[in-house]
């Protein structure tokens, strides 16, 4: 036996009236929400591998998926893998919003399809193809005149479309077929976030682009219930283009990133394994180190630039644009601005009163990693969300082509549950005091801001075990 497997497809669409991260609920479906399951057992290892077109899940949704998800299939509850997709609109896990219908529903599909999956395992082989496309992809960093650098959004793609900064333009698939070559599941990534069909001002459910591209894979493979995990890169300063265009945009976009996966799908090659066939993981912790607080000073300043922001947006001033080196939408009104300064202020003010106090502060935050081998493929996964330079430094020292790097695997913060749902890891290369989204660790509470080697770490952990996979 090299290994079996079994997959799922799950509608994981709420009916509307719940929450979202699109900051409020929404009353009305766009388009489908969907999960994919893949059980993987092999001699050595079993896997669960789930992937939900969900913004995130937090670590108490984590913990009351995958119980039930490892009591169906035998598989050990550290080996369940939840990889979300970052859609915007989708809806918010508990704790974040109370528990309620939509999050018992999940637990039950899930639970269901799992058992299910679990009585129809058989054995398994996998071929893997990799295409590319890039049109649809942009780097998030901004320039001005004076070097420094800023939050781009789409209005600021358009105003300066020259590319600054990577992108990843790669689609792996990892196509996972029953002996006699029908396939039983995709394994999918592409880097970016899916932010497409959302609207701030009526929030609706919407799977984006990425729902809209695995039906369009599907219908162009003439397999309408296959089971599609799509997986996210290292996508921290890698975004989707054409933000906040619609539905129509997104289906639009969605249906041509969707036939290029079935191309690749259809185009993928048998993959073996040499030293041996079958399902084989393995897991490490990458540490990244975190700066000390910056001096009172600084503190007291930046303290001071946060309640000027919120009071000028108590005022009605409509030309705000920026506090604390995090730039604002401009399609938002002044209260939403001032949500954004109130979330930075309570890091400000935290910090404050851990360096006046000379209160003890985190210097490290340790990363889980996995490695994954199947057959002769590869999936090496994390939580947080690195800069696209982790990812290439992965792809460019990795010993087997047929390997695909996911972030977004399982709940961010783990250890830490209190915190901020958003991990953005920048690498070595990307860490300055006016750089790119380093405002990002205002909002998460409560770290300093990484130092070298950052996310670089991240890299050096994920080759280390690719390595010792073969």
């Amino acid at each position: 036996m090299a290994f079996l497997a079994a997959a799922a497809a799950i509608d994981i669409t709420p009916e509307g009236g719940v929450d979202t991260h699109a900051g409020a609920a929404a009353e009305r479906v766009a388009s489908r929400l969907d999960a994919g399951l893949l059980l993987l057992k092999g001699e050595e290892a079993s896997v669960v591998f789930l992937s939900f077109n969900l913004c995130y899940v937090s670590p108490e949704l984590e913990a009351a998926l995958v119980a039930p998800i490892a009591a169906a299939t035998g598989v050990a509850t550290a080996d369940v893998i939840i990889a979300t997709t970052r859609n915007l609109s989708t809806p918010v896990p508990f704790p974040e919003v109370a528990r309620g219908e939509y999050h018992e529903m999940l637990i039950r599909k899930l639970a269901r399809a799992a058992g299910d999956a679990a009585s129809r395992v058989q054995p398994a082989q996998v071929r893997f193809g990799e295409g590319s496309w890039p049109s649809l992809q942009y780097n998030r960093k901004g320039v001005r005149a004076d070097g420094t650098t800023f939050f781009r959004r789409e209005p600021d793609r358009i105003r300066q479309p020259k590319p600054v900064g990577l992108i990843d333009p790669r689609v792996p698939v990892l196509r996972v077929d029953a002996l006699d070559g029908a396939p039983i599941a995709l394994v999918v990534q592409y880097t970016g976030d899916p932010c497409v069909a959302t609207n701030l001002a009526e929030p609706a459910i919407s799977g984006d682009i990425i729902g809209h591209a695995c039906a369009a894979a599907r219908a162009s493979l003439s397999l309408p219930e296959l089971p599609i995990l799509y997986l996210q890169g290292a996508k921290g300063d890698v975004a989707i283009k054409y933000m906040f265009a619609g539905e129509e945009k997104a289906r639009v976009e969605g249906m041509q990133l969707g036939h290029r996966i079935a191309e690749v799908a259809n185009a993928a090659m048998p993959v073996r394994e040499d030293a041996g066939p079958g399902v084989r993981t393995i897991r490490g912790t990458a540490t990244l180190p975190l700066q000390p607080l910056p001096p009172v000073t600084l503190l007291e300043q930046q303290q001071a630039e946060v309640l000027r922001f919120i009071a000028a947006a108590d005022a009605g001033d409509g030309s705000l644009d920026e506090v604390l080196g995090y730039n604002l939408l401009a399609e938002q009104p002044p209260a939403a601005r001032r949500r954004y300064a109130e979330r930075i202020g309570v890091w400000v003010a935290w910090a404050l009163d851990a360096a006046v106090r000379g209160l003890p502060t985190r210097r490290q935050v340790d990363v889980e990693i996995r490695a994954l081998a199947v057959d002769g493929a590869r999936l090496l996964t994390t939580w947080p969300e690195p800069f696209g330079s982790v990812g290439h430094a992965i792809h460019a020292a990795k010993p087997r082509r047929e390997t695909i790097f996911a972030c977004c695997c399982g709940s961010s913060w783990p250890d830490d549950p209190g915190m901020a749902s958003w991990a953005y890891v920048p690498g070595s290369g990307d860490l300055s005091g006016n750089e790119y989204m380093t405002s990002f660790y205002h909002f998460t509470r409560f770290l300093t801001q990484y130092e070298s080697p950052a996310g670089d770490a991240i890299a050096t952990c994920g080759l280390e075990l690719l390595h010792r996979l073969e």
